[in-house]
């Protein structure tokens, strides 16, 4: 009869065995499927653009840049990634922790994405593109619009001690350094007319409805022109929106958000809309469709689009090119009453010649819209506007 320490040192054996072999067809499983997944190219859950896989040349490997760049493409383009993630957050938030993957949950169900400071050399080089934008086409009027996030908005819904910086002076500092020409909006001040309450979803890291209108009034006063609030009708099209924020931290606490459209009261809405890079045409900025989606905000232009063609009922020769992120979404409704051709570019998925779009489709009028955190983490703004 063997002694009891050598059954114990067989059973530790046997677990260790087995548990090896378990982590190994893990393993295996997961090589494989990622031979036959295809990649994402933008995670909806996290908001970010995801890795793509990197060049496999010899000044990347020499460099080392390959296997850092490898290893961010593997963890990035895992399968079931986002399933991964959603665990984790579960698991954190089971944990009482205040922040989960880099979302923070504040008071009365409230979410808040992290904020830094921007990098100098980037901004520095993003300031630089758009002034020189600017000076190339003198012709074309420029508007600027840098919408805060809702940490400096909501601030006293915000966690005691929240690890977050305030935009509101890198967004002054940004703004007196773009050309004299460009016309800035100042979100603040459009945003300080309507409730707290109503300027941003609890669970999702967009702006609503309420204030890309406030905001819209503001610009429309530097395009002279005369907007009442009676001309529009608020319509709720979902009140179970739960946003990226939520899925990030697997946090749904409260009752969902409420999405609202606005709709004109006159014939100013009527358009047709081309998504270039899909190839299909539809007769309304808004796709119904994606209220029965996880992502409902996608319900304004069907989410983010590489290149986007309006053509309106509006009665003029003015020509609008919107240089955006996910923001400025919920925000072209207001300008198709203003506007016979409105192009919508996303330079985190525009790779053609923004010039040649330019003579093309005759602008006369450029709108960059932003929201902070975006703006002040993109890497993608400068080459488009350099046409590189």
């Amino acid at each position: 009869m063997k002694p009891d320490f050598e059954k114990s040192d067989n059973q530790k054996h046997k677990f260790h065995k087995i548990s090896g072999i378990i982590f190994a067809a893990f393993i295996f499983v997961t090589g494989a499927i990622g031979l036959i997944h295809q990649d994402s190219r933008f995670s909806e859950s996290e908001n970010r653009v995801l890795a793509k896989v990197p060049r496999l040349d010899a000044d990347n490997i020499l460099s080392g840049r390959f296997s850092r760049k490898f290893e961010k493409y593997s963890a990035d383009q895992m399968p079931y990634r986002t399933l991964w993630v959603e665990m984790k957050s579960r698991t954190d938030l089971l944990l009482g922790r205040r922040e989960v993957n880099g979302v923070l949950r504040g008071n009365e169900g409230f979410l808040f994405e992290k904020t830094s400071a921007p990098d100098k050399a980037s901004m520095d080089e993003k300031i630089s593109a758009i002034n020189s934008f600017t000076e190339k086409y003198r012709n074309i009027q420029s508007f600027f619009i840098i919408v805060p996030n809702a940490s400096d908005i909501l601030s006293s819904y915000l966690p005691e001690d929240a690890p977050l910086i305030s935009q509101k002076e890198y967004i002054q500092d940004l703004y007196s350094e773009l050309d004299s020409s460009v016309i800035k909006i100042d979100s603040y001040n459009a945003l300080a007319q309507i409730s707290e309450k109503d300027t941003f979803y609890r669970t999702d890291h967009h702006w609503t409805s309420d204030s890309a209108y406030a905001v819209f009034k503001s610009l429309a006063r530097e395009l002279k022109i005369d907007v009442t609030d009676s001309a529009y009708k608020k319509l709720p099209v979902t009140a179970d929106f739960y946003g990226t924020l939520a899925s990030k931290t697997g946090y749904y606490g409260y009752d969902g958000d409420t999405i609202n459209v606005y709709l004109p009261d006159s014939k100013s809405d009527q358009c047709v809309v081309s998504y270039v890079e899909e190839k299909l045409k539809s007769p309304s900025l808004f796709d119904v469709s994606k209220l029965s989606a996880k992502n409902k905000y996608e319900v304004f232009l069907r989410g983010n689009q590489p290149l986007v063609k309006i053509k309106t009922a509006a009665r003029n020769q003015k020509s609008l090119l919107v240089i955006k992120d996910s923001y400025a979404n919920c925000f072209i409704p207001f300008l198709t009453a203003h506007f016979s051709r409105i192009t919508v570019v996303d330079p985190r998925y525009y790779y053609e010649d923004l010039y040649e779009l330019i003579d093309s489709e005759d602008i006369s009028h450029v709108l960059y819209l932003y929201n902070a955190n975006t703006f002040f983490a993109d890497r993608f703004l400068a080459s488009v506007l350099n046409n590189e």
